[in-house]
């Protein structure tokens, strides 16, 4: 997953990772690039994503602002041109039709509010959960969904026992998951009681190392 990511990023393809809640999509983009812009496009307003038009009284003129995130974007990418940063658009397929229709205009024209430019470094990447994995997800329109590369994450047993080795998961939760398998890193959601999923080993592994 990480190859055909990382191969994408590179080669100016935007990316859509899809998967359910607390497979580490976000955190596989900030594995790559640390210094990511991230985007929250559930809780999106036209004026967070879009910037703002400002009327200015002293020479009656109106003033069009960047939104914050571009602001953002175009600092790093300028600090070091000699790297790619992402622009990750999170919780896509919750965002509004309409939120979703300006993340197109970014995504296809590498634009925002048709006037300003993303940075010739800039990356875009987009993760969302799938209607099948969350009631609050969206349909993605076919002209937006065509114009990204798709990956498919599913959190195997083997590559977060590495990821766990690596962000120092508590040994006791590393030990019972590599014992346990496939069946107790994600247990089925009914909605009435808690499941298992890797964020919430990473929560109990917080509770262990803070409590003993």
């Amino acid at each position: 997953e990480e190859d055909i990511i990382r191969g994408a990023i590179e080669s100016g393809v935007a990316v859509f990772l899809h998967g359910a809640s607390s497979e580490g999509k976000s955190s596989r983009i900030k594995q790559i690039d640390p210094d990511c812009v991230i985007l929250y496009l559930r809780n999106a307003t036209p004026e967070s994503l879009n910037g703002k038009s400002v009327y200015n009284s002293e020479t009656g003129e109106m003033i069009d602002i960047k939104p914050t995130w571009l602001k953002k974007l175009e600092e790093r990418c300028e600090k070091e041109t000699d790297k790619l940063h992402i622009l990750f658009l999170d919780e896509i397929t919750n965002a509004l039709p309409s939120i979703q229709g300006m993340a197109f205009n970014i995504v296809l024209d590498r634009e925002v509010n048709g006037m300003w430019e993303l940075p010739k470094n800039a990356r875009i990447v987009a993760a969302g959960n799938d209607m099948k994995d969350s009631l609050a997800a969206n349909q993605l329109a076919e002209p937006l969904f065509n114009r990204f590369v798709h990956v498919y994450i599913k959190t195997k047993v083997d590559s977060w026992l590495k990821w766990a080795s690596e962000n120092k998961i508590h040994p006791s939760i590393y030990a019972y998951i590599a014992y346990k398998g496939s069946k107790s890193l994600r247990t089925p959601y009914n909605g009435e009681k808690p499941n298992a999923d890797p964020r919430k080993w990473e929560m109990a592994s917080k509770m262990l190392y803070a409590t003993g």
